[in-house]
């Protein structure tokens, strides 16, 4: 007598796993189309789910781009500085702080979503402020914070943050925003960047301080 086999139900995918996938396609499809011209259906079509799919994860594409952007991994600065930060010389906590973010902001998937933004932030505001807010803010806080304890009383560490951000990243940010990609040399010149804006930096701190 022949054995009769039940078809088996085809393993379901996990939530998590779906919206992995969704988020992967998005990025290739708002690097492709822009975010003004990326389309939910677009995004449904490259990661082959049905739009129904993409639209219980994220409801539209101001959602999607949002997560996008959470999804993006930020920089622990605190963490790439050791445990024992606190008990380090400043220069050296803070040249692997920055080194940190500025690796951070010059990653590929983080120059696209920065394109991104700029390219639609005047028609799509909301971008701008979700970006603005989860990144550029949250890694000026971050510094500010470790730079905290190194500064004067009566001296703004945000300010300081945003300064030394500035004068470690300029026009090396500006040429791989432009050119596509970064140039060969461009770890190099990063570290020594970043050592002069650390040492410009804490000399007038310690100018002030006399």
């Amino acid at each position: 007598m022949a054995t009769v086999l039940k078809a088996t139900k085809p393993q379901m995918m996990p939530d998590g796993e779906r919206v992995q996938m969704i988020l992967a396609a998005a990025e290739r499809v708002f690097g492709a189309f822009g975010y003004g011209d990326a389309t939910m259906e677009e995004v449904a079509r490259d990661c082959g789910m049905a739009k129904k799919t993409v639209y219980r994860f994220f409801p539209d594409k101001v959602a999607l781009f949002t997560a996008l952007i959470a999804s993006h991994e930020h920089p622990d600065i605190h963490g790439s500085c050791g445990e024992d930060a606190g008990g380090r010389a400043a220069p050296v906590v803070l040249r692997t702080a920055l080194l940190a973010i500025a690796r951070f902001v010059l990653h590929p998937r983080q120059l696209l979503m920065t394109r991104l933004v700029i390219a639609d932030g005047g028609l799509h505001p909301e971008l701008s402020e979700q970006f603005y807010r989860d990144c550029i803010l949250k890694t000026h806080d971050d510094l500010a914070r470790l730079l905290a304890p190194h500064l004067p009383q009566d001296v703004d560490p945000i300010e300081i943050a945003d300064i030394l951000i500035g004068m470690s990243l300029g026009g090396l940010h500006l040429r791989a925003l432009m050119t596509g990609c970064p140039a060969v040399d461009m770890e190099e010149r990063l570290q020594a960047r970043v050592s002069l804006a650390v040492d410009a930096i804490l000399a007038l701190v310690a100018g002030k301080t006399r």
